[in-house]
């Protein structure tokens, strides 16, 4: 801003620009902010159903909390969106329910509406006897629980590396960290890479709690293996890290091999992460739906069973097997067979397989695999939803035969599933049975993969350089850049559509203090043709005026 008059010297307009710490902090907290939150007024409906979402995460002695709402309208698709976002020290049950009815309250939304609760799998979120869902349920004992199925992969991938006997896991961290604080370390690696005739390529970090960074660990490593194991071995006993000597000083017989057995359990992780890595993905996408949860999830299963049935370890393990003697492949294979073992038996403890489940009877809902929906399936559906008394049954047969001619034609269309039901419908007035159906169905959601994301924008926003900055405008920031991701023109058409927030940017009131909620004021832009006649200095202060009156 502050470069604006000095390009544009000729223009009387940009001499005037001028947006400090003080303007900008009252642009995005009084102005932007509650446009960003508009979304929320079209949940006050009573058949408009939503989940919601949250998680907990520190920033230095503060624990903040993000509110993500996810919903479905035959006009707009599935919507992800940030509720609110707020500070609390408290992480426990009851601290954290008040809070999350005390905001529903705030926006005028009823604890009624909530189709489901996302959280991830931990005890204070979803314990039998008392947790955040349980007292949930309380309120609304309709509410179902949407455990994060990414995290059930992550940890099932975490639960069977233990039954290895090499640990790739600590091995890939150890390896990051001795090259990471170190230049003359790195200087030697690279004289590997030379001499190996190999371009040189940094070693990549392996968070445990993230859920993809492992196998892009493992991909790196092993594409570097030769420079790498030739810079631990030139080392020494005494100067490489034991866990990472100790897997490369040779097999049980203390025999050298071309493949020592740590590579060949690289070679296998490499090759079965790949199947965890492309359900988390899948499981992450804004697009999919609960309706595909169920087959995703059982498919993984199904491709476990199905490798360990046929002992299918990767094409380079095979190679291996069927050239080396110097080590046991009997024990490797028994170790493999009881990864596909472990990660199997965590899936089905922790993800509900049953047919009796929601999820496995909402699968009648997935366009993608079947065009055609029975009155029978509709009605397990209801019941498990438990919708019986807020549905006309008899409107639904009628809505449903209705649609048995228009959802065929969506057989062609590539589509998420969210939007081919949204051209289906088209229209609330047009089907309001199978609509209000939908909104519960659709609003349920696959993941917490949107509420990690809040922190990932929190962490951007909230840097040790502006250390400053205030839990509300924290807030503000992040309720701008997760619910108004529109370009640079698309903005600018949205705004030039709202009048009253224009004047209210360019007066004093956006200094005043909105706080949340979010005001409504500036939700309902109307413009009539006496004020679009008035003159431009009477018009923006009427504006303004009746922006601090309201």
């Amino acid at each position: 801003m502050k470069l604006t008059p000095k390009l544009y010297s000729d223009s009387a307009i940009a001499k005037h620009i001028c947006c400090g710490r003080t303007k900008a902090e009252a642009l995005i907290t009084n102005i932007l902010a509650p446009l960003a939150s508009d979304f929320s007024q079209s949940l006050e409906s009573k058949d408009m159903y939503f989940s919601i979402a949250t998680d907990a995460s520190n920033k230095g002695n503060v624990k903040t909390f993000p509110i993500s709402v996810r919903f479905w309208t035959p006009e707009q698709g599935i919507q992800n969106r940030v509720l609110d976002f707020f500070e609390q020290a408290a992480e426990s049950a009851d601290a954290v329910t008040d809070t999350l009815l005390q905001k529903l309250a705030e926006h005028k939304l009823s604890i009624h509406n909530v189709s489901a609760f996302s959280a991830d799998n931990a005890a204070v979120n979803y314990g039998r006897k008392h947790s955040i869902y349980q007292n949930l349920k309380h309120h609304n004992s309709k509410i179902l629980p949407a455990n994060c199925p990414a995290h059930i992969i992550h940890n099932a991938v975490k639960r069977a590396s233990n039954v290895l006997k090499t640990d790739v896991e600590s091995i890939v961290i150890k390896s990051f960290n001795h090259f990471s604080c170190s230049a003359k370390r790195v200087a030697t690696l690279k004289e590997m890479f030379e001499f190996a005739d190999m371009d040189y390529l940094t070693l990549l970090r392996h968070v445990p709690t993230r859920w993809l960074s492992l196998l892009p660990a493992i991909d790196r490593l092993v594409s570097t293996w030769p420079a790498v194991q030739s810079y631990f071995l030139s080392l020494g006993d005494e100067e490489c890290p034991r866990v990472i000597w100790d897997a490369l000083r040779g097999n049980e017989h203390g025999e050298e091999d071309e493949c020592s057995e740590l590579q060949v359990t690289l070679f296998f992780l490499q090759n079965v992460l790949k199947i965890f890595s492309g359900a988390v993905l899948s499981l992450e996408s804004d697009n999919l739906t609960s309706v595909e949860v169920y087959a995703l999830m059982n498919g993984l299963r199904t491709t476990l069973q199905q490798r360990k049935k046929d002992a299918l370890f990767g094409a380079k393990v095979d190679r291996v097997f069927a050239s080396s003697v110097t080590f046991s492949v009997d024990r490797l294979r028994e170790e493999f067979i009881c990864f596909y073992d472990t990660a199997e038996q965590y899936l089905e403890k922790w993800f509900n397989f049953s047919e009796t489940g929601h999820l496995f009877n909402l699968q009648c809902f997935n366009l993608k695999e079947r065009q055609d929906i029975s009155y029978r399936q509709l009605t397990t559906v209801v019941s498990a939803l438990q919708m019986d008394e807020d549905l006309d049954m008899d409107e639904l047969y009628n809505e449903n035969c209705a649609l048995q001619d228009v959802l065929p034609k969506l057989a062609t269309h590539s589509h998420p599933v969210g939007e081919l039901w949204a051209q289906a419908i088209k229209s609330r007035s047009a089907f309001p049975q199978y609509s209000k159906l939908l909104s519960f169905v659709l609003s349920i959601p696959v993941s917490n993969a949107y509420s990690e994301r809040v922190f990932s924008i929190m962490k951007g926003a909230w840097t040790d350089v502006r250390n400053r900055c205030s839990i509300n405008l924290v807030r503000s920031e992040i309720k701008v850049k997760m619910n108004l991701q529109m370009s640079c023109g698309e903005f600018h058409k949205f705004i030039m559509g709202k009048p009253r927030a224009l004047a209210a940017a360019k007066s004093s009131a956006k200094y005043v203090s909105a706080g949340p909620p979010a005001q409504p004021n500036l939700r309902r832009d109307r413009v009539d043709e006496e004020s679009a006649s008035c003159s431009r200095e009477a018009r923006e202060s009427a504006r303004a005026g009746s922006y601090e009156e309201e």
